[in-house]
């Protein structure tokens, strides 16, 4: 069983961190050197994580903690490979959320988690989407449950974003490989997580101006 060894010091700190009006507020998280830190409002900054091989932080306001990808050793045949994790903030301890994907996949061929691209936080801090490896000829677009680790396929997608205000708020910016009259390439759409696709861009080009105008960057 891994152990975890915290001073007193960082307990008694750590227990002290919430969202309260007599708290110090968390400005920002980062990664330095496979760790993760806190940025807090009087400008201290404190290090959460301590494995030297985490990145893309996330700060769940609502349950007082942070959502991370870890690199970690999977099998013989995939020894680095990712799982998906939080930590709390007022213990320091660790969860996985996420260290295999449900079946196997038909790029790598294995149950292992080899790319978590693009992962972003859902706008009720009660998901993380991203991109990974799916079918043969593309990636598939998931989404974790980060209180029960439920891991939910959507559909195929080589990349996406995730529309975070106004009219189309929650919606999704897609890119899918497809064979249409060009033949294989990049398509691009607006769509929901149900696969419907809204709205049809004839280009990237198309696509960045629907971006621009809806103020993204």
């Amino acid at each position: 069983m891994q152990k975890y060894f915290i001073s007193l010091v960082q307990v008694l700190f750590f227990a002290s961190i919430s969202f309260g009006q007599n708290s110090q507020s968390i400005i920002s998280t980062f990664v330095n050197r496979g760790n993760i830190f806190i940025k807090l409002s009087n400008n201290s900054v404190k290090q959460i994580t301590f494995s030297n091989s985490d990145l893309n932080p996330f700060l769940l306001k609502k349950r007082n903690e942070i959502v991370f990808t870890r690199k970690t050793y999977c099998d013989v045949d995939n020894p680095e490979a990712i799982k998906i994790m939080t930590v709390n903030l007022s213990s320091l301890l660790e969860k996985t959320l996420v260290s295999k994907k449900p079946e196997q996949d038909g790029s790598y061929f294995t149950t292992c988690l080899m790319t978590v691209t693009n992962p972003t936080l859902s706008l009720d801090e009660k998901y993380l989407y991203f991109i990974t490896e799916a079918y043969t000829t593309s990636g598939g677009l998931v989404k974790v449950n980060l209180e029960t680790g439920k891991w939910i396929s959507l559909f195929d997608a080589d990349f996406f974003e995730l529309i975070k205000q106004g009219q189309y708020s929650s919606l999704l910016l897609v890119g899918k490989s497809e064979i249409k009259d060009k033949g294989r390439d990049i398509y691009y759409y607006l769509m929901n997580e149900k696969n419907q696709k809204l709205k049809e861009f004839e280009t990237k080009q198309n696509y960045q101006q629907f971006k621009k105008s809806i103020g993204m960057n």
